[in-house]
């Protein structure tokens, strides 16, 4: 049981929780109805419980999408499990399903992300070069990749405008996403209504838009 073990991070989804004990060990509940809780089975679980198939990984951060949940170890390498309808969880070509058990993103590999998001159709990743990668639909206005670009990608793809940059973390929304760099800059891009991407309008942006409105 969770109380036994002292929680060092917590992470939520739209129904279902997680939290990351200081043994590494990762505990999920809630609703499993596309296998968010990596469990391996439908069941909804209303008490914490240990995700079996990473006992024996020394998870050092957990992440929750919408429907899909994220484990980084300490060797780099990032579980993922979930719903992968839309490649949300970006593992390649012929996997859009979901995923009851967690699997290696193996296009991640070597990368050793810094920060993941998951939104909730899509991803993102900070390699430790400072790289941003997306994958994912990016409904309609894209992954930043640029109006005649890709507008989906099943497996993690950099955004070359922002290669000069280097980046410390990203955020995903509901078809949009912000981005921080190092030195201290918020980009932003997709679906822009209701002003969420804090640009002055409610239009679509296919590539990052610095918010100038920030202070420097």
């Amino acid at each position: 049981h969770l109380s036994k073990h002292s929680s060092t991070q917590v992470a939520a989804g739209a129904q279902h929780s997680m939290a990351l004990t200081s043994h590494g060990d990762v505990y999920t509940w809630g609703s499993s109805w596309v296998g968010q809780l990596g469990h391996g089975f439908q069941e909804d679980e209303p008490y914490p419980r240990r995700v079996d198939t990473l006992i024996g990984q020394r998870v050092v951060a957990i992440f929750a999408g919408f429907e899909s949940s994220a484990a980084i170890t300490d060797e780099g390498h990032v579980w993922m499990w979930g719903s992968n309808s839309l490649n949300q969880l970006g593992l390649g070509p012929k996997t859009r399903r979901d995923f009851f058990l967690p699997v290696v993103n193996k296009y991640l590999k070597g990368q050793f992300p810094v920060s993941l998001a998951l939104g909730k159709s899509h991803g993102a990743a900070i390699s430790s070069h400072g790289q941003v990668m997306m994958w994912g639909s990016g409904g309609q206005a894209g992954l930043g990749f640029g109006y005649e670009e890709q507008r989906s990608a099943d497996t993690p793809v950099p955004i070359k405008s922002m290669s000069t940059l280097s980046c410390r973390q990203a955020v995903c929304g509901d078809s949009f996403t912000l981005l921080l760099t190092g030195q201290g800059q918020v980009y932003s891009w997709g679906w822009g209504a209701g002003g969420r991407l804090g640009l002055g309008d409610e239009f679509d942006y296919w590539e990052p838009q610095l918010i100038a409105a920030l202070p420097a």
